[in-house]
């Protein structure tokens, strides 16, 4: 079994955010003495993938492709976050064991999925980040469990800033937007403060 996996948006053919996708792969390898760092769009182009419309796409790695499989994307619906603290989860690499993660997920209740807390700061979703709006500026935690591609993307065009965000400052938001690589960033998809449940 593989240790870390990609998700990449694949629209009408076109694999999204390579750059983002291949520079956290290259330090995930790096920061555990890996040397053989491939390339993810040689690797994507190597292979057939859907023309028409969006899937995702999977890459198991280790120090090398180790598996991949595409499937049609279709998200899920997400419009309420269950507040979970946890001051043990450790995610800072995009593994492929999330026995901790899906533990916490299920004690998410009514809830469509949990924001996770830990040391009393605003972390991540399950399976994205967040981006909390407070007078049309965008800000997202300074302490993510895992840096997205999208988030990265956000930050370097300076569309999206880092901020400390601790549980009792997230009612000075007026709402949140979920960012991942396949949700990608809406503006427009901005979800009350409310539907955050403590």
């Amino acid at each position: 079994m593989s240790l870390w996996f990609e998700t990449i948006r694949i629209e009408n053919g076109s694999p999204l955010n390579l750059e983002f996708h291949q520079a956290r792969i290259n330090r995930t390898l790096r920061e555990h003495f890996l040397q053989d760092e491939f390339s993810v769009s040689e690797f994507i182009h190597k292979h057939i993938r859907p023309t028409k419309g969006t899937h995702r796409l999977r890459i198991d790695y280790d120090g090398k492709p180790t598996d991949f499989r595409t499937e049609p994307y279709k998200p899920r619906p997400l419009t309420s976050l269950k507040v979970l603290i946890d001051n043990s989860i450790n995610y800072t690499y995009k593994n492929t064991d999330r026995t901790h993660l899906e533990h916490l997920r299920g004690q998410k209740g009514d809830c469509d999925d949990i924001l996770i807390v830990k040391n009393n700061m605003v972390t991540d979703l399950s399976y994205a980040n967040i981006v909390l709006v407070r007078d049309h500026i965008y800000h997202t935690p300074s302490t993510p469990l895992l840096r997205g591609t999208m988030i990265d993307k956000l930050i370097k065009n300076q569309i999206v800033v880092q901020a400390n965000i601790t549980l009792r400052s997230l009612s000075l938001y007026q709402g949140w937007i979920p960012v991942n690589a396949l949700l990608g960033f809406d503006p427009l998809q901005i979800r009350p403060i409310q539907t955050i449940c403590l």
